[in-house]
């Protein structure tokens, strides 16, 4: 496209670049393959070893959800290439291992989740469970979240709750701070 401006421009005859967009039309789904590949593969890094202090499990969800979309698709495209079917198949096996981990994600990230439910989340696993700033979602899963992942789901939902009412109640008393009753 920019080469035909260019010669627009120029008041050139514009050259039809059909075998190219062909050979974009043929990479395009190798190039799809090839990034989210890269993207599972260094986010599962990154979301699954690294800290889950900072982690968005919402936003985490849906990557994981898209990238499953995706590698589902090309599966399907590249049926006819073998090697990269079963690439796209390997991966998105890889994918779908992980999202059995989101319910835990959900829960461990959750921005109302206060020591109180680490003593609930510790009282239905049967260990004693203290976060540090450094622990890992592996770190939960050794610790055998998976196994009471409805009771997670209950406390994360309880969490969520108080932590909604607490936000209420702090831009409630911010909002009433300026505002003076007088009694007559």
């Amino acid at each position: 496209d920019a080469i035909n401006a260019e010669e627009q421009l120029l008041d050139f005859e514009q050259t039809p670049f059909l075998i190219l967009m062909n050979m974009l039309n043929q990479v395009e789904p190798f190039d799809l393959l090839w990034h989210t590949v890269l993207e599972f593969h260094q986010s599962y890094e990154k979301w699954y070893y690294g800290p889950f202090k900072n982690l968005d499990a919402e936003e985490i969800k849906e990557s994981v959800e898209n990238m499953w979309r995706i590698l589902y698709k090309l599966a399907k495209t590249l049926f006819d290439v073998p090697g990269s079917k079963r690439i796209a198949e390997m991966v998105r096996a890889k994918v779908e291992k992980f999202k059995q981990f989101l319910p835990v994600l959900q829960t461990i990230c959750n921005p109302g989740i206060q020591e109180r439910h680490w003593n609930q989340i510790s009282e239905a696993v049967g260990i004693t469970i203290l976060p540090t700033p450094e622990s890992t979602l592996s770190d939960m899963i050794d610790l055998g979240l998976t196994k009471h992942i409805t009771k997670l789901e209950e406390i994360g939902v309880t969490a969520s709750r108080e932590f909604s009412l607490e936000q209420s109640l702090r831009k409630m008393k911010q909002e009433w701070i300026d505002i003076c009753f007088e009694l007559i």
